[in-house]
C-alpha cells in the first residue's frame, strides 16, 4: 500500500490545469454556453426574409456550424453555392443549402449545436 504524502501538492499536479472556463468555438466565433450559440444562430434564422440568401459572412458563420451537423458527410458531399432561408415541416423556419447541381436540402441548426464539443 502506498503512503499518501503529506505537506504543499506537488507543482507538477497544477501545472497543466486551465482554470479559465471552458468555451465552444466556430471559426472565429467563441460562446460560452450552448444557449448563448443558440440564440446567436436563432436570431440570424429570424432576421432573413425567406428566400434571400444570406450574405457572405452569415453564410461563413452557417459552413462552421454545418460542420457540426451529424450528418456532415452527406450535408457537404456536394459543393454548396448558397445558403438561405425558408419554411420547413410544421411551418417552422429553416437554413436551405443550395448546391452546385441545383438541389437544396434543408437542415436543423439545432442538431449541429447539439453536437458541438467545448474547447478546453
Amino acid at each position: 500500500m502506498r503512503k499518501k504524502k503529506r505537506g504543499k501538492p506537488d507543482e507538477w499536479a497544477f501545472k497543466n490545469l486551465n482554470m479559465t472556463k471552458a468555451k465552444y468555438k466556430l471559426g472565429d466565433l467563441e460562446f460560452d454556453t450552448k444557449s448563448d450559440i443558440t440564440d446567436y444562430y436563432k436570431s440570424m434564422l429570424n432576421t432573413y426574409e425567406k428566400k434571400k440568401p444570406l450574405n457572405i459572412e452569415d453564410a461563413t458563420k452557417i459552413y462552421w456550424l454545418l460542420r457540426e451537423h451529424p450528418s456532415v458527410d452527406i450535408k457537404m458531399a456536394k459543393p454548396i453555392v448558397s445558403i438561405y432561408v425558408d419554411t420547413a415541416m410544421h411551418n417552422t423556419r429553416c437554413f436551405y443549402l443550395i448546391y452546385n447541381d441545383g438541389t437544396k436540402d434543408d437542415f436543423s441548426y439545432t442538431q449541429c449545436i447539439k453536437n458541438i464539443k467545448k474547447n478546453v
